[in-house]
């Protein structure tokens, strides 16, 4: 849950940082579109605008930055296929580490940024280490408690105070900034590099601009800096993964009531009355499955339609 326009170190965290890193790869370009059309704007008024605009977008785009880190969306396949082996081949490099004594500390370490199978085996889910780290903590309420951690997350969110809500939004702020300045370093690499070719084609035409081979280090400098700024990121969302999955260790008592109530409501419906000597881990899943999908599994096994109030 994530509130990205209170004023206060979360702004610049999540808005500001990555807004004003995007607006200095356009700067150029919206100077010169405003000059065409023959629009005077002081250049920290343009900066500023044009930061706070670039942040709100990247803002906006969480989740397709999210999806695109983690290997979810926007991979070719060939690529995505390419990097899930190169992820298997890690955990197999892992997996040997383990039964080193000098290594295996750090093995186990990085091990449980991976997401285990039904049978307790590691495997890799994602062509990505945000990816396959991201899955680890997700998929834990669901293996531990049977909860689906999607599902129970904003319910669980609304019942927690203040304080804690803020603790964890800033761990989390601090965890999206990283991948978000990441993107706007990658798209100043990306602007340098136009920037350059057309210095070079068009040498002495674009006097606010720096030479060809200044702009080229400048692009290459940006994309070190991204992937830079993407390994820290892996920290930081490991520490928040971490939060994540204690606050399901310690707070999921918080949603009872609300389970309680579906169930009865599950158990009018369907006339069963052992719902309440149902398995925990039961109890979350019939409630997902009744409110999420308006669905109930009977004896048979077979999911349908849950029957109409009367």
């Amino acid at each position: 849950m994530k509130m990205p326009f209170a004023f206060n170190l979360k702004l610049v965290f999540r808005l500001l940082l990555p807004g004003f890193v995007f607006a200095l790869a356009l700067y150029p370009l919206l100077h010169s579109l405003l000059n065409s059309l023959g629009v005077t704007l002081a250049p920290e008024t343009l900066l500023t605008l044009s930061s706070v605009f670039c942040g709100w977008l990247l803002v906006v785009l969480d989740m397709q930055i999210y999806m695109g880190f983690e290997g979810r969306r926007y991979w070719p396949a060939p690529v995505h296929n390419l990097f899930i082996k190169r992820e298997q081949g890690r955990l197999q490099h892992l997996l040997a580490a383990l039964d080193k004594p000098e290594t295996a500390a750090e093995a186990s370490v990085e091990l449980r940024r991976f997401p285990t199978d039904g049978k307790g085996e590691f495997y890799a889910a994602a062509p990505t280490r945000i990816g396959n780290l991201i899955t680890a903590y997700e998929e834990y309420p669901k293996r531990c408690y049977g909860m689906d951690s999607i599902f129970y997350w904003y319910r669980l969110w609304l019942l927690l105070d203040n304080d804690l809500r803020e603790e964890l939004d800033n761990q989390q702020a601090l965890a999206d900034s990283t991948l978000y300045t990441a993107v706007a370093l990658k798209i100043c690499g990306l602007a340098a590099l136009a920037y350059a070719l057309m210095q070079m084609l068009n040498p002495g035409s674009y006097t606010y601009l720096p030479d060809s081979p200044v702009l080229l280090a400048l692009a290459g400098a940006s994309w070190l800096a991204a992937y830079l700024l993407y390994r820290l990121s892996l920290h930081l969302h490991a520490v928040y993964g971490e939060i994540f999955k204690s606050l399901f260790d310690s707070h999921r008592g918080l949603l009872d009531p609300q389970v309680d109530a579906a169930l009865a409501e599950v158990a009018a419906r369907e006339n069963i009355n052992d719902l309440e000597q149902r398995p925990q881990a039961e109890k979350y899943q019939i409630a997902w499955r009744y409110l999420h999908n308006n669905r109930f599994k009977d004896a048979a096994g077979q999911v349908r339609t849950i029957k109409p109030a009367a």
